[in-house]
């Protein structure tokens, strides 16, 4: 259950930044959004050519997303259906701190030429 509110609290800190105009992303929508616009978004300590910032956050936001087996059925036997308790502690400190970022603006919405 803590694996599965780590998510949630991912999804709704990222909502407003990566998918304001969609009340039901998920958080493989906010990556897809981050990967696919990431022109449209600033992360503070923005790295290097070599390391761009919103990589790492789209790293970590992966780590979560790709590890929570259970979200979807499957009758793979090799599939475990649950999460470990470590894993869950390493999905909460990920969206401790994906949260923060959001919460504190560390990572933003760029405004668009027009506004």
């Amino acid at each position: 259950m803590a694996y599965w509110h780590a998510v949630k609290a991912i999804e709704a800190a990222g909502k407003s930044t990566l998918a304001p105009d969609d009340d039901a992303a998920t958080l493989g929508k906010l990556m897809s959004n981050l990967r696919t616009g990431r022109s449209k978004f600033r992360v503070r300590l923005d790295g290097d050519a070599h390391n761009d910032s919103r990589d790492t956050i789209h790293h970590l936001m992966g780590m979560v997303w790709r590890s929570e087996f259970d979200r979807h059925g499957t009758d793979d036997l090799e599939v475990p259906l649950g999460v470990s308790g470590a894993e869950a502690e390493a999905a909460t400190f990920a969206a401790i701190t994906l949260v923060q970022y959001f919460q504190a603006g560390h990572i933003s919405r760029l405004k668009a030429e027009s506004d």
